[in-house]
């Protein structure tokens, strides 16, 4: 649960500097569910996770749920995280894809094969 808890801390504030904003505090898992994603704020009630409860064993078929139920949204926020924080990296492969895509075949070919292989894919009319 700490491993989940950094990640969407850390996520967090890196998102909200990117953004200009400086944090003062990091929000909460069902804080940033709220805030990015449009969850209803009350959807863990006034629970606070005890971590001491978790450890006990085996988990009541409630905390099996809770876990699982975490699991997923955590999961969704990740995606939602990366989706943003790799915002740049995604434009810049799609516009170097997008570029590829207007080069002929015998440029692409050019760069990637000798003269000779060249001239025949020339000749097989592949432009």
């Amino acid at each position: 649960m700490h491993d989940s808890r950094l990640f969407v801390e850390v996520a967090d504030i890196a998102i909200r500097k990117k953004t200009g904003e400086v944090p003062q505090q990091s929000r909460s898992l069902p804080e940033c569910l709220a805030h990015y994603l449009n969850f209803p704020v009350t959807l863990f009630g006034s629970q606070d996770i005890k971590h001491k409860k978790w450890e006990t064993r085996p988990l009541t078929d409630f905390r099996k749920f809770k876990a699982a139920q975490m699991a997923t949204f955590l999961i969704t926020l990740k995606n939602h995280f990366e989706g943003i924080l790799l915002k740049d990296f995604y434009k810049a492969v799609d516009d170097y894809s997008k570029s590829l895509s207007y080069c002929s075949m015998k440029d692409v070919a050019a760069k990637l094969l000798d003269n000779k292989v060249c001239d025949i894919l020339h000749n097989m009319k592949l432009e």
